[in-house]
């Protein structure tokens, strides 16, 4: 990801630091579980989570993907909110996400 997006390059050191921190391999992109393992038993709980639709940091695709890759989270994609949703709408964004994963 880094050499694909050219302005995190300066983020790999940290990157590699955190794995080794971890004691993940080399190069390896899971963090907390592995995708092809399965998921861990947490991530039965109902879940929500705000994709920015043009968030400066995160690309919108891998905030999709992330949360497909979890079933039991409610996405809410929106464009109202940058990467900051919570700090600049903080009651509006917190109430909409606890609706979201109480299944409203």
């Amino acid at each position: 990801m880094f050499r694909q997006l050219g302005w995190m390059l300066g983020m790999s050191d940290g990157a590699e630091k955190l794995h080794y921190i971890l004691e993940l391999p080399a190069g390896s992109r899971a963090f907390l579980h592995d995708v092809e393992e399965g998921l861990p038993p947490c991530c039965e709980v109902p879940a929500a989570a705000a994709i920015y639709a043009d968030d400066m940091y995160v690309e919108r695709s891998f905030s999709e993907e992330t949360a497909a890759l979890v079933p039991s989270v409610r996405a809410w994609l929106t464009n109202e909110y940058e990467h900051n949703g919570l700090r600049t709408g903080g009651a509006r964004v917190l109430d909409r996400l606890i609706g979201l994963a109480r299944g409203r």
